[in-house]
Parts: C-alpha cells; sequence; structure tokens
C-alpha cells in the first residue's frame, strides 16, 4: 500500500476535489473519507467545479446501485464494501480498513490541531509497517 500525507493544504475541501478529478482523469476510483459538514461541502462543489466538468459521485445514503456505479464515493467511515483503489482521509484518525486500499492519501490543512493529528496518523500507519511520503503542498503553491 502507498502513503501519501499532503501536508500544508490551505484549503483542504477545494484541494480534495482538485485531487478527485486529477485520479479520475488517471481512470482511478475514490473514496474520501470526512465529517459530514466537510462532505455536503465536497458534494456541492464536485456538481459546480465547471460547466462541463461535473464529476460523478455518491453522497452519504445513496442506493446501492447509484453507489456501485459511481467512481467517487462519500462516506464518513468505511462499511468494507467501497472500491479499494484510493482514499482520500480528512479525518482526525485514520479509518478502520483503510489498509484494504492500494493507496491511502491523508490531507493535512495548515491548522496546528489537523498536523498534531496528522503526526499520530504518520506514526500509526509507520507502525504498522507502511512507508508514509510526504508531500509539502504549501512549497508548490508558492
Amino acid at each position: 500500500m502507498q502513503v501519501d500525507f499532503h501536508f500544508n493544504v490551505a484549503d483542504p475541501l477545494g484541494y480534495t476535489c482538485r485531487l478527485v478529478r486529477k485520479a479520475l482523469g488517471k481512470g482511478a476510483r475514490l473514496v474520501v473519507c470526512a465529517e459530514a459538514e466537510q462532505l455536503n461541502h465536497i458534494d456541492r462543489q464536485l456538481w459546480t467545479l465547471g460547466a462541463l466538468s461535473f464529476i460523478p459521485h455518491a453522497g452519504v445514503g445513496a442506493k446501492p446501485q447509484v453507489r456501485q456505479r459511481s467512481p467517487v464515493w462519500l462516506c464518513t467511515h468505511l462499511e468494507g464494501d467501497e472500491p479499494n483503489q484510493v482514499l482520500v482521509n480528512l479525518l482526525s484518525q485514520t479509518p478502520s480498513g483503510h489498509e484494504r486500499f492500494e493507496r491511502v492519501i491523508e490531507v493535512v490543512s495548515t491548522e496546528e490541531n489537523d498536523r498534531v493529528n496528522a503526526r499520530q496518523r504518520w506514526r500509526q500507519h509507520a507502525a504498522s509497517g507502511e512507508t508514509p511520503n510526504r508531500f509539502d503542498v504549501g512549497a508548490h503553491a508558492a
């Protein structure tokens, strides 16, 4: 499993939407885990990223047939039936079941509390034998 930490993200929700669009362009199927309020915002953004760039996705509570056909799933926790290619995590903890995924992307904002939680998640990944990669988004945005 590949684990990537994207640090110093000024706008985690907007960044996640752009990340989803880029991954879909490469044919990936994704699961985005976040708090319900964040998911509502991401859901709205995925509908309006651009006039011709709607990103098909299934929100929390979508019918099973809609979820199965959607390349992007939005959820507050993993249930075990999600596509297991890419997990994008915005939660303060890495969700249980993350080890099923080929790739985990931990999105970390510039807020200190988020950075503290990310350090803990990094240690947990390392303790599980995973080798996390660090990508400083802030350095590339300047």
